[in-house]
């Protein structure tokens, strides 16, 4: 159900319709009132339809890579615990500039917060 609204002018064309393969794995671990995450995750995408740029025509196609690392602890406080979330993302597309917007861009997360644990009866 990957069927998004394209778009067109003219003679140019963008297509925001990809297929996607993604692979991801996940680690955790628990120490004590500690606990660790580590996530990876890779993604291609190749987009249904060319992009046209004036004269220009080319297939889409995205490296997606996506790295995470998180620690969490128990507060004394029942029920909440307070978190570091670090995360990294980078964007590789073979539509890089030219007559083509550039799609290429990496991207840094950093998260602190507390977060809290309730029972619905």
């Amino acid at each position: 159900m990957n069927n998004r609204d394209d778009r067109g002018s003219g003679t140019d064309f963008a297509s925001f319709s990809p297929t996607r393969h993604e692979v991801f794995t996940d680690y955790n671990a628990n120490y004590h009132r500690w606990e660790g995450h580590l996530g990876l995750a890779y993604r291609f995408s190749r987009y249904d339809d060319p992009h046209v740029q004036g004269k220009q025509t080319k297939r889409r196609k995205d490296h997606w890579i996506r790295a995470e690392f998180q620690v969490s602890r128990e507060l004394d406080w029942r029920r909440l615990a307070g978190f570091v979330r670090l995360g990294q993302t980078w964007n590789e597309s073979n539509l890089d500039g030219g007559s083509f917007a550039d799609n290429d861009y990496k991207n840094t997360e950093i998260m602190v917060g507390v977060e809290g644990l309730f029972a619905v009866p």
